[in-house]
């Protein structure tokens, strides 16, 4: 629920993992929300919903155009 502001608190601290699935397409060409495969929309969501804000777009490589705004 937060950051540990102790050494002690850190080291009570567990990590929490959760796995989700591989985005095995290559989406480095797109730069549309609408065509990016379901598990990335997914990965999407679970961000959204784990940080309780909306997401305003992903970058899909490392060029500065490579950018999928989300609605």
């Amino acid at each position: 629920d937060y950051i540990p502001s102790t050494i002690e608190e850190g080291e009570r601290a567990t990590a929490v993992v959760e796995y989700m699935p591989f985005i095995e397409e290559d989406i480095t060409h797109i730069r549309e929300y609408d065509k990016l495969p379901q598990t990335a929309k997914d990965l999407i969501k679970f961000i959204e919903e784990r940080v309780g804000t909306k997401i305003f777009g992903i970058g899909v490589g490392p060029e500065r155009d490579q950018f999928v705004q989300i609605q």
